[in-house]
Protein backbone atom coordinates (compact mmCIF):
# COMPACT_ATOMS: atom_id res chain seq x y z
CA UNK A 1 0.00 0.00 0.00
CA UNK A 2 2.84 2.40 0.86
CA UNK A 3 4.48 1.74 -2.51
CA UNK A 4 1.18 2.33 -4.36
CA UNK A 5 0.64 5.64 -2.58
CA UNK A 6 4.15 6.77 -3.44
CA UNK A 7 3.56 5.86 -7.08
CA UNK A 8 0.36 7.91 -7.08
CA UNK A 9 2.22 10.86 -5.60
CA UNK A 10 4.88 10.53 -8.26
CA UNK A 11 2.23 10.38 -11.01
CA UNK A 12 0.61 13.55 -9.73
CA UNK A 13 3.92 15.29 -10.24
CA UNK A 14 4.63 13.71 -13.62
CA UNK A 15 1.22 14.65 -14.99
CA UNK A 16 1.59 18.21 -13.86
CA UNK A 17 -1.70 19.63 -15.01
CA UNK A 18 -2.65 19.79 -12.66
CA UNK A 19 -6.02 19.53 -13.65
CA UNK A 20 -5.34 15.81 -13.49
CA UNK A 21 -6.41 13.74 -10.54
CA UNK A 22 -4.40 10.76 -9.24
CA UNK A 23 -5.47 7.33 -10.35
CA UNK A 24 -7.43 6.58 -7.18
CA UNK A 25 -9.49 9.76 -7.35
CA UNK A 26 -13.09 9.71 -8.48
CA UNK A 27 -13.73 11.25 -11.86
CA UNK A 28 -15.50 14.59 -11.38
CA UNK A 29 -18.31 15.93 -13.48
CA UNK A 30 -17.52 17.11 -16.96
CA UNK A 31 -15.80 20.46 -16.63
CA UNK A 32 -17.53 21.55 -19.79
CA UNK A 33 -20.55 21.99 -17.55
CA UNK A 34 -18.96 24.60 -15.30
CA UNK A 35 -21.63 27.11 -14.40
CA UNK A 36 -20.48 30.63 -15.18
CA UNK A 37 -22.44 33.86 -15.25
CA UNK A 38 -21.88 37.58 -15.33
CA UNK A 39 -22.99 39.50 -12.28
CA UNK A 40 -25.84 41.89 -13.02
CA UNK A 41 -24.82 45.40 -14.01
CA UNK A 42 -26.94 46.92 -11.18
CA UNK A 43 -25.22 44.73 -8.62
CA UNK A 44 -21.96 46.63 -9.01
CA UNK A 45 -20.17 48.95 -11.35
CA UNK A 46 -18.93 46.96 -14.32
CA UNK A 47 -15.63 47.54 -16.08
CA UNK A 48 -14.97 46.08 -19.50
CA UNK A 49 -11.32 45.07 -19.87
CA UNK A 50 -9.71 43.04 -22.65
CA UNK A 51 -13.12 41.84 -23.77
CA UNK A 52 -14.19 40.83 -20.25
CA UNK A 53 -16.80 42.28 -17.92
CA UNK A 54 -16.35 42.53 -14.16
CA UNK A 55 -17.51 41.58 -11.64
CA UNK A 56 -17.38 38.00 -12.95
CA UNK A 57 -18.70 34.93 -11.12
CA UNK A 58 -18.28 31.20 -11.74
CA UNK A 59 -18.90 28.08 -9.69
CA UNK A 60 -15.69 26.10 -9.13
CA UNK A 61 -14.87 22.44 -8.43
CA UNK A 62 -15.63 22.84 -4.72
CA UNK A 63 -19.15 24.01 -5.51
CA UNK A 64 -18.34 27.53 -4.40
CA UNK A 65 -19.46 30.54 -6.42
CA UNK A 66 -16.27 32.56 -6.82
CA UNK A 67 -16.58 36.24 -7.72
CA UNK A 68 -13.74 38.34 -9.10
CA UNK A 69 -14.78 41.93 -8.48
CA UNK A 70 -12.44 43.63 -10.98
CA UNK A 71 -9.69 42.78 -13.40
CA UNK A 72 -6.93 41.37 -11.18
CA UNK A 73 -3.63 43.25 -11.08
CA UNK A 74 -1.83 40.38 -9.34
CA UNK A 75 -2.32 36.65 -9.93
CA UNK A 76 -0.98 33.58 -8.14
CA UNK A 77 -1.19 30.20 -9.83
CA UNK A 78 -0.79 26.92 -7.97
CA UNK A 79 -0.19 24.62 -10.96
CA UNK A 80 2.04 24.56 -14.06
CA UNK A 81 -0.92 24.24 -16.44
CA UNK A 82 -2.52 27.36 -14.98
CA UNK A 83 0.80 29.16 -15.34
CA UNK A 84 1.09 28.07 -18.98
CA UNK A 85 -2.41 29.32 -19.70
CA UNK A 86 -1.83 32.69 -18.06
CA UNK A 87 1.45 33.02 -20.00
CA UNK A 88 -0.25 32.27 -23.30
CA UNK A 89 -3.01 34.76 -22.55
CA UNK A 90 -0.42 37.49 -22.17
CA UNK A 91 -0.62 38.10 -18.42
CA UNK A 92 2.68 36.61 -17.23
CA UNK A 93 3.80 40.00 -15.88
CA UNK A 94 0.86 39.98 -13.47
CA UNK A 95 1.87 36.65 -11.88
CA UNK A 96 3.42 37.16 -8.45
CA UNK A 97 3.40 33.56 -7.20
CA UNK A 98 3.64 30.18 -8.95
CA UNK A 99 5.37 26.80 -8.92
CA UNK A 100 8.98 27.69 -9.72
CA UNK A 101 10.39 24.31 -10.68
CA UNK A 102 11.26 22.02 -13.61
CA UNK A 103 7.63 21.98 -14.70
CA UNK A 104 7.48 25.72 -15.38
CA UNK A 105 11.07 26.55 -16.31
CA UNK A 106 10.25 26.17 -20.01
CA UNK A 107 7.88 29.15 -19.86
CA UNK A 108 10.67 31.67 -19.38
CA UNK A 109 10.29 34.80 -17.32
CA UNK A 110 9.79 32.95 -14.03
CA UNK A 111 12.69 34.75 -12.39
CA UNK A 112 11.53 36.90 -9.51
CA UNK A 113 8.29 34.96 -9.07
CA UNK A 114 7.66 33.57 -5.59
CA UNK A 115 7.57 29.76 -5.40
CA UNK A 116 4.33 28.83 -3.65
CA UNK A 117 4.31 25.00 -3.76
CA UNK A 118 6.24 22.25 -2.00
CA UNK A 119 7.98 19.25 -3.57
CA UNK A 120 4.65 17.39 -3.76
CA UNK A 121 3.07 20.22 -5.75
CA UNK A 122 0.83 21.30 -2.88
CA UNK A 123 0.50 24.98 -1.92
CA UNK A 124 2.52 26.50 0.91
CA UNK A 125 -0.19 28.59 2.57
CA UNK A 126 2.12 31.21 4.05
CA UNK A 127 3.87 31.73 0.70
CA UNK A 128 0.59 32.07 -1.19
CA UNK A 129 -0.83 34.53 1.32
CA UNK A 130 2.44 36.46 1.26
CA UNK A 131 2.07 37.20 -2.46
CA UNK A 132 -1.15 39.11 -1.67
CA UNK A 133 -2.79 38.20 -5.02
CA UNK A 134 -6.09 39.51 -6.32
CA UNK A 135 -6.99 36.00 -7.50
CA UNK A 136 -5.56 32.51 -6.99
CA UNK A 137 -5.94 29.81 -9.69
CA UNK A 138 -5.75 26.28 -8.27
CA UNK A 139 -5.53 22.92 -10.08
CA UNK A 140 -7.86 20.10 -9.16
CA UNK A 141 -5.16 18.16 -7.25
CA UNK A 142 -4.99 20.84 -4.56
CA UNK A 143 -6.88 19.52 -1.55
CA UNK A 144 -10.10 21.10 -0.34
CA UNK A 145 -8.56 21.82 3.08
CA UNK A 146 -5.77 23.82 1.45
CA UNK A 147 -8.30 25.77 -0.61
CA UNK A 148 -10.34 26.57 2.51
CA UNK A 149 -7.24 27.72 4.39
CA UNK A 150 -6.46 30.19 1.63
CA UNK A 151 -10.05 31.43 1.57
CA UNK A 152 -10.04 31.85 5.34
CA UNK A 153 -6.97 34.04 4.89
CA UNK A 154 -9.11 36.33 2.75
CA UNK A 155 -7.96 35.23 -0.72
CA UNK A 156 -10.18 34.75 -3.79
CA UNK A 157 -9.45 31.20 -4.93
CA UNK A 158 -10.85 29.39 -7.96
CA UNK A 159 -10.30 25.61 -8.15
CA UNK A 160 -10.56 24.08 -11.63
CA UNK A 161 -12.28 20.82 -12.49
CA UNK A 162 -10.25 17.92 -13.84
CA UNK A 163 -9.65 18.12 -17.59
CA UNK A 164 -10.91 14.92 -19.19
CA UNK A 165 -10.73 15.97 -22.84
CA UNK A 166 -9.38 18.53 -25.28
CA UNK A 167 -12.74 20.31 -25.03
CA UNK A 168 -12.11 20.65 -21.31
CA UNK A 169 -8.74 22.26 -22.02
CA UNK A 170 -10.45 24.73 -24.35
CA UNK A 171 -13.13 25.48 -21.74
CA UNK A 172 -10.50 25.93 -19.05
CA UNK A 173 -8.59 28.38 -21.26
CA UNK A 174 -11.73 30.42 -21.87
CA UNK A 175 -12.62 30.42 -18.19
CA UNK A 176 -9.10 31.46 -17.21
CA UNK A 177 -9.39 34.40 -19.58
CA UNK A 178 -12.63 35.43 -17.89
CA UNK A 179 -11.10 35.17 -14.41
CA UNK A 180 -7.96 37.18 -15.17
CA UNK A 181 -9.37 39.69 -17.64
CA UNK A 182 -7.95 38.31 -20.89
CA UNK A 183 -11.08 37.31 -22.78
CA UNK A 184 -9.98 38.56 -26.19
CA UNK A 185 -6.68 36.71 -25.90
CA UNK A 186 -8.50 33.55 -24.78
CA UNK A 187 -10.81 33.77 -27.78
CA UNK A 188 -7.83 34.06 -30.12
CA UNK A 189 -5.90 31.21 -28.50
CA UNK A 190 -8.86 28.82 -28.40
CA UNK A 191 -9.84 29.79 -31.94
CA UNK A 192 -6.39 28.83 -33.21
CA UNK A 193 -6.55 25.56 -31.28
CA UNK A 194 -10.00 24.72 -32.61
CA UNK A 195 -8.87 25.42 -36.17
CA UNK A 196 -5.96 22.99 -35.86
CA UNK A 197 -8.12 20.36 -34.17
CA UNK A 198 -10.76 20.62 -36.90
CA UNK A 199 -8.14 20.40 -39.65
CA UNK A 200 -6.59 17.29 -38.13
CA UNK A 201 -9.98 15.66 -37.50
CA UNK A 202 -10.88 16.16 -41.16
CA UNK A 203 -7.77 14.27 -42.23
CA UNK A 204 -8.04 11.33 -39.82
CA UNK A 205 -8.93 8.02 -41.45
CA UNK A 206 -10.91 6.02 -38.89
CA UNK A 207 -10.32 2.80 -40.84
CA UNK A 208 -6.55 2.99 -40.51
CA UNK A 209 -5.78 4.17 -37.01
CA UNK A 210 -2.47 2.99 -35.53
CA UNK A 211 -2.50 1.76 -31.93
CA UNK A 212 -0.52 3.93 -29.52
CA UNK A 213 0.90 3.27 -26.06
CA UNK A 214 1.96 6.07 -23.70
CA UNK A 215 3.90 4.90 -20.62
CA UNK A 216 3.77 7.49 -17.82
CA UNK A 217 6.18 5.68 -15.51
CA UNK A 218 5.65 3.21 -12.72
CA UNK A 219 3.41 1.13 -15.01
CA UNK A 220 0.84 3.96 -15.27
CA UNK A 221 -0.76 5.12 -18.48
CA UNK A 222 -3.57 7.46 -19.55
CA UNK A 223 -6.88 5.82 -20.42
CA UNK A 224 -10.50 6.83 -20.92
CA UNK A 225 -11.69 10.15 -19.47
CA UNK A 226 -8.25 11.75 -19.64
CA UNK A 227 -7.30 14.66 -21.85
CA UNK A 228 -4.12 12.80 -22.87
CA UNK A 229 -6.14 9.81 -24.02
CA UNK A 230 -8.43 12.16 -25.92
CA UNK A 231 -5.43 13.81 -27.59
CA UNK A 232 -4.12 10.43 -28.80
CA UNK A 233 -7.53 9.50 -30.15
CA UNK A 234 -8.19 12.88 -31.77
CA UNK A 235 -4.74 12.88 -33.38
CA UNK A 236 -5.64 9.73 -35.30
CA UNK A 237 -4.42 6.98 -32.97
CA UNK A 238 -6.14 4.26 -30.99
CA UNK A 239 -4.98 4.38 -27.37
CA UNK A 240 -3.94 0.94 -26.10
CA UNK A 241 -5.23 1.88 -22.64
CA UNK A 242 -8.63 2.85 -24.04
CA UNK A 243 -8.85 -0.44 -25.91
CA UNK A 244 -8.12 -2.17 -22.58
CA UNK A 245 -11.00 -0.27 -20.90
CA UNK A 246 -8.67 1.58 -18.54
CA UNK A 247 -10.27 4.70 -17.08
CA UNK A 248 -8.26 7.61 -15.76
CA UNK A 249 -4.58 7.27 -14.92
CA UNK A 250 -3.98 3.69 -13.88
CA UNK A 251 -1.53 0.80 -14.11
CA UNK A 252 -1.73 -1.29 -17.27
CA UNK A 253 -0.80 -4.95 -16.90
CA UNK A 254 2.02 -6.60 -18.81
CA UNK A 255 -0.46 -9.22 -20.00
CA UNK A 256 -2.60 -6.53 -21.64
CA UNK A 257 0.47 -5.04 -23.30
CA UNK A 258 1.65 -8.45 -24.49
CA UNK A 259 -1.70 -9.07 -26.20
CA UNK A 260 -1.91 -5.59 -27.68
CA UNK A 261 -0.69 -4.49 -31.10
CA UNK A 262 1.49 -1.45 -30.45
CA UNK A 263 2.12 0.46 -33.67
CA UNK A 264 3.50 3.59 -32.03
CA UNK A 265 5.23 4.31 -28.75
CA UNK A 266 4.70 7.79 -27.32
CA UNK A 267 7.58 9.00 -25.14
CA UNK A 268 8.47 12.34 -23.62
CA UNK A 269 11.80 14.14 -23.86
CA UNK A 270 14.78 11.86 -23.41
CA UNK A 271 12.92 9.35 -21.28
CA UNK A 272 14.20 5.81 -21.85
CA UNK A 273 12.09 3.28 -23.68
CA UNK A 274 10.45 0.77 -21.33
CA UNK A 275 12.41 -2.47 -21.51
CA UNK A 276 10.02 -5.41 -21.31
CA UNK A 277 9.09 -8.19 -23.75
CA UNK A 278 5.76 -6.62 -24.71
CA UNK A 279 7.47 -3.41 -25.81
CA UNK A 280 10.60 -5.05 -27.22
CA UNK A 281 8.53 -7.27 -29.52
CA UNK A 282 6.15 -4.55 -30.64
CA UNK A 283 5.86 -3.17 -34.13
CA UNK A 284 6.66 0.27 -32.70
CA UNK A 285 10.15 -0.87 -31.73
CA UNK A 286 10.70 -3.05 -34.80
CA UNK A 287 9.92 -0.14 -37.13
CA UNK A 288 11.25 2.60 -34.85
CA UNK A 289 7.79 4.18 -34.64
CA UNK A 290 8.63 6.22 -31.57
CA UNK A 291 7.14 9.68 -31.21
CA UNK A 292 8.89 11.96 -28.71
CA UNK A 293 7.12 15.04 -27.42
CA UNK A 294 7.75 17.59 -24.69
CA UNK A 295 6.49 16.22 -21.37
CA UNK A 296 5.35 19.59 -20.07
CA UNK A 297 3.38 20.36 -23.22
CA UNK A 298 1.63 16.97 -23.25
CA UNK A 299 1.05 16.45 -19.54
CA UNK A 300 -0.20 19.94 -18.71
CA UNK A 301 -3.78 20.65 -19.88
CA UNK A 302 -3.04 24.07 -21.29
CA UNK A 303 -3.10 25.69 -24.74
CA UNK A 304 0.24 24.18 -25.73
CA UNK A 305 -1.14 20.64 -25.85
CA UNK A 306 -1.79 21.54 -29.47
CA UNK A 307 1.96 21.11 -30.16
CA UNK A 308 2.26 17.41 -29.21
CA UNK A 309 -1.23 16.91 -30.66
CA UNK A 310 0.04 18.10 -34.05
CA UNK A 311 3.27 16.12 -33.70
CA UNK A 312 1.31 12.93 -33.12
CA UNK A 313 -0.93 13.60 -36.10
CA UNK A 314 2.12 14.21 -38.25
CA UNK A 315 3.65 10.91 -37.13
CA UNK A 316 0.47 8.86 -37.48
CA UNK A 317 -0.58 10.06 -40.92
CA UNK A 318 1.67 12.97 -41.91
CA UNK A 319 -0.84 15.66 -41.04
CA UNK A 320 -0.40 18.75 -43.17
CA UNK A 321 -1.38 22.03 -41.47
CA UNK A 322 -3.94 24.01 -43.46
CA UNK A 323 -3.07 27.34 -44.92
CA UNK A 324 0.29 26.46 -46.48
CA UNK A 325 2.27 27.50 -43.42
CA UNK A 326 4.92 24.89 -44.08
CA UNK A 327 7.20 25.69 -46.96
CA UNK A 328 8.53 22.26 -47.80
CA UNK A 329 9.82 18.99 -46.53
CA UNK A 330 13.32 17.83 -45.76
CA UNK A 331 14.81 14.62 -47.10
CA UNK A 332 13.76 12.77 -43.97
CA UNK A 333 10.14 13.75 -44.43
CA UNK A 334 9.92 16.43 -41.76
CA UNK A 335 8.48 19.76 -42.77
CA UNK A 336 10.29 23.08 -42.62
CA UNK A 337 8.89 26.37 -41.42
CA UNK A 338 8.90 28.43 -38.26
CA UNK A 339 8.85 25.26 -36.20
CA UNK A 340 10.76 22.36 -37.74
CA UNK A 341 10.33 18.93 -36.24
CA UNK A 342 13.46 16.85 -35.77
CA UNK A 343 13.69 13.08 -35.92
CA UNK A 344 13.07 12.76 -32.19
CA UNK A 345 9.95 14.91 -32.27
CA UNK A 346 11.58 18.00 -30.80
CA UNK A 347 11.41 21.36 -32.49
CA UNK A 348 13.91 23.81 -33.90
CA UNK A 349 12.78 27.42 -34.14
CA UNK A 350 15.13 28.24 -36.96
CA UNK A 351 12.83 28.30 -39.97
CA UNK A 352 15.74 27.25 -42.17
CA UNK A 353 15.92 24.39 -44.62
CA UNK A 354 18.52 21.70 -43.91
CA UNK A 355 21.33 21.61 -46.46
CA UNK A 356 22.30 18.49 -48.39
CA UNK A 357 25.45 16.70 -47.26
CA UNK A 358 28.27 17.84 -49.55
CA UNK A 359 29.39 14.25 -49.97
CA UNK A 360 26.00 13.16 -51.26
CA UNK A 361 25.71 12.76 -55.02
CA UNK A 362 22.36 12.87 -56.74
CA UNK A 363 21.07 12.86 -60.26
CA UNK A 364 20.35 16.42 -61.37
CA UNK A 365 16.72 17.44 -60.83
CA UNK A 366 14.39 17.59 -63.80
CA UNK A 367 12.12 20.61 -64.07
CA UNK A 368 8.73 20.23 -65.76
CA UNK A 369 7.00 23.58 -66.26
CA UNK A 370 3.28 24.05 -65.93
CA UNK A 371 1.35 24.69 -69.15
CA UNK A 372 1.20 28.25 -70.36
CA UNK A 373 -2.18 29.99 -69.96
CA UNK A 374 -2.86 29.61 -73.68
CA UNK A 375 -2.60 25.85 -73.49
CA UNK A 376 -3.75 25.34 -69.91
CA UNK A 377 -5.78 22.16 -69.40
CA UNK A 378 -8.74 22.06 -67.09
CA UNK A 379 -8.70 18.58 -65.49
CA UNK A 380 -12.39 18.67 -64.52
CA UNK A 381 -13.53 19.42 -68.06
CA UNK A 382 -11.18 16.80 -69.47
CA UNK A 383 -12.23 14.13 -66.99
CA UNK A 384 -15.93 14.79 -67.39
CA UNK A 385 -15.84 14.96 -71.18
CA UNK A 386 -13.89 11.74 -71.59
CA UNK A 387 -15.43 9.87 -68.70
CA UNK A 388 -11.92 8.96 -67.56
CA UNK A 389 -12.36 9.62 -63.88
CA UNK A 390 -14.09 8.01 -60.95
CA UNK A 391 -16.78 9.87 -59.03
CA UNK A 392 -14.27 10.47 -56.21
CA UNK A 393 -11.64 11.77 -58.64
CA UNK A 394 -14.11 14.16 -60.26
CA UNK A 395 -15.16 15.38 -56.83
CA UNK A 396 -11.52 16.09 -55.88
CA UNK A 397 -10.91 17.95 -59.13
CA UNK A 398 -14.08 20.01 -58.88
CA UNK A 399 -13.17 20.90 -55.31
CA UNK A 400 -9.72 21.93 -56.46
CA UNK A 401 -11.05 24.14 -59.25
CA UNK A 402 -13.72 25.69 -57.03
CA UNK A 403 -11.35 26.50 -54.18
CA UNK A 404 -8.08 27.33 -55.86
CA UNK A 405 -8.68 28.61 -59.38
CA UNK A 406 -11.17 30.60 -61.46
CA UNK A 407 -13.38 28.90 -64.01
CA UNK A 408 -11.75 27.08 -66.89
CA UNK A 409 -13.03 29.71 -69.33
CA UNK A 410 -11.50 32.55 -67.33
CA UNK A 411 -8.18 30.72 -67.12
CA UNK A 412 -8.07 30.03 -70.85
CA UNK A 413 -9.00 33.59 -71.70
CA UNK A 414 -6.76 35.50 -69.30
CA UNK A 415 -4.48 33.06 -67.48
CA UNK A 416 -5.71 34.46 -64.16
CA UNK A 417 -5.76 31.02 -62.60
CA UNK A 418 -2.03 30.51 -63.01
CA UNK A 419 -1.19 34.13 -62.25
CA UNK A 420 -3.18 34.08 -59.02
CA UNK A 421 -1.72 30.81 -57.84
CA UNK A 422 1.81 31.87 -58.63
CA UNK A 423 1.52 35.12 -56.71
CA UNK A 424 1.95 33.28 -53.41
CA UNK A 425 5.06 31.31 -54.26
CA UNK A 426 6.48 28.48 -52.15
CA UNK A 427 7.46 24.83 -52.49
CA UNK A 428 5.73 21.63 -51.56
CA UNK A 429 6.97 18.05 -51.69
CA UNK A 430 5.10 15.01 -52.95
CA UNK A 431 6.56 11.57 -52.27
CA UNK A 432 5.15 8.67 -54.32
CA UNK A 433 4.17 6.99 -51.05
CA UNK A 434 1.64 9.75 -50.38
CA UNK A 435 -0.42 8.67 -53.41
CA UNK A 436 0.29 4.92 -53.36
CA UNK A 437 -2.78 2.70 -53.03
CA UNK A 438 -0.61 -0.25 -51.95
CA UNK A 439 0.35 1.52 -48.71
CA UNK A 440 -1.58 2.20 -45.53
CA UNK A 441 -1.83 5.56 -43.85
CA UNK A 442 0.78 4.56 -41.30
CA UNK A 443 3.10 3.60 -44.16
CA UNK A 444 2.83 7.02 -45.71
CA UNK A 445 -0.30 7.20 -47.87
CA UNK A 446 -1.99 10.57 -47.48
CA UNK A 447 -4.99 10.41 -49.80
CA UNK A 448 -8.06 8.20 -49.59
CA UNK A 449 -7.95 4.80 -51.26
CA UNK A 450 -10.62 5.72 -53.77
CA UNK A 451 -8.31 8.26 -55.44
CA UNK A 452 -4.91 6.64 -54.75
CA UNK A 453 -3.10 4.69 -57.49
CA UNK A 454 -0.75 1.75 -57.29
CA UNK A 455 3.00 2.46 -57.38
CA UNK A 456 2.92 5.97 -58.85
CA UNK A 457 6.16 7.17 -60.42
CA UNK A 458 7.71 10.59 -60.05
CA UNK A 459 7.27 11.15 -63.78
CA UNK A 460 3.53 10.53 -63.53
CA UNK A 461 3.27 12.73 -60.46
CA UNK A 462 5.17 15.55 -62.17
CA UNK A 463 2.86 15.33 -65.19
CA UNK A 464 -0.20 15.50 -62.92
CA UNK A 465 1.27 18.44 -61.01
CA UNK A 466 1.87 20.19 -64.34
CA UNK A 467 -1.75 19.71 -65.40
CA UNK A 468 -3.01 20.99 -62.04
CA UNK A 469 -1.09 24.16 -62.82
CA UNK A 470 2.29 24.18 -61.08
CA UNK A 471 5.92 23.73 -62.09
CA UNK A 472 7.36 20.41 -60.95
CA UNK A 473 10.97 19.46 -60.18
CA UNK A 474 11.82 15.75 -60.08
CA UNK A 475 14.50 14.57 -57.65
CA UNK A 476 15.13 10.91 -58.39
CA UNK A 477 17.81 9.67 -55.97
CA UNK A 478 16.08 10.35 -52.68
CA UNK A 479 14.31 7.88 -50.43
CA UNK A 480 11.16 8.38 -48.40
CA UNK A 481 12.07 7.77 -44.71
CA UNK A 482 9.60 4.88 -44.31
CA UNK A 483 10.91 3.06 -47.38
CA UNK A 484 14.22 1.44 -48.26
CA UNK A 485 14.50 1.95 -52.02
CA UNK A 486 14.67 5.38 -53.63
CA UNK A 487 11.58 6.26 -55.64
CA UNK A 488 12.41 9.95 -55.77
CA UNK A 489 10.12 12.84 -55.01
CA UNK A 490 8.52 15.80 -56.78
CA UNK A 491 9.03 19.37 -55.63
CA UNK A 492 5.94 21.43 -56.42
CA UNK A 493 6.97 25.02 -56.99
CA UNK A 494 4.94 27.99 -55.86
CA UNK A 495 2.03 26.20 -54.23
CA UNK A 496 1.59 27.91 -50.88
CA UNK A 497 -1.84 29.22 -51.84
CA UNK A 498 -3.35 25.74 -51.39
CA UNK A 499 -3.41 23.29 -48.52
CA UNK A 500 -1.32 20.22 -49.11
CA UNK A 501 -4.29 17.91 -48.64
CA UNK A 502 -6.16 19.64 -51.47
CA UNK A 503 -3.09 19.61 -53.69
CA UNK A 504 -2.54 15.89 -53.07
CA UNK A 505 -6.19 15.14 -53.77
CA UNK A 506 -6.10 16.96 -57.10
CA UNK A 507 -2.81 15.37 -58.16
CA UNK A 508 -4.04 11.90 -57.18
CA UNK A 509 -7.27 12.39 -59.11
CA UNK A 510 -5.39 13.44 -62.22
CA UNK A 511 -3.05 10.46 -61.85
CA UNK A 512 -6.13 8.25 -62.12
CA UNK A 513 -7.02 9.95 -65.39
CA UNK A 514 -3.49 9.50 -66.73
CA UNK A 515 -3.55 5.81 -65.87
CA UNK A 516 -6.87 5.10 -67.64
Amino acid sequence: MTRRLSLLAMLALVVTGLAVAPASAAVPADSGGVEASLVSADAASNASTAGCTFPFSATDATGTEVTVEERPDTITVLGPSAAQTVWDLGRADSVVGMPVNQYTEYLGGTEGKVNVVNDQGQPITESVVGTDPDVVLAPNIVGTDAIESLREAGLTVYKFEQADSIDDVLSKTTLTGQLIGACNAAETVTGDMESTIADISAQVDDDERPTVYYPLGGGFTAGNQTFIGDIIQSAGGDNVATEADITGYAVISQEVLANATIDYLLLTGDSPRPMNPAINNSRAVAEDNIVRVDANLLNQPGPRVIVPFSQMANAFFEYDPAGGTDEGETDDGTETGDETETDDGSEMDNGTEPTMDEETTQAPPTTIPAPSPATDVDPVTTATATGRASVSARRCLRSWRRRWSPSAGDRLESGLGLDRRRSYMAENVIWPAALDATLSRSEGRRVSLDVAVEDPTVDEIATAVQQVGYDAVIERDVTYPREYDPRGRVIVKNADDATKSDLLGAVAAYLGIIRE
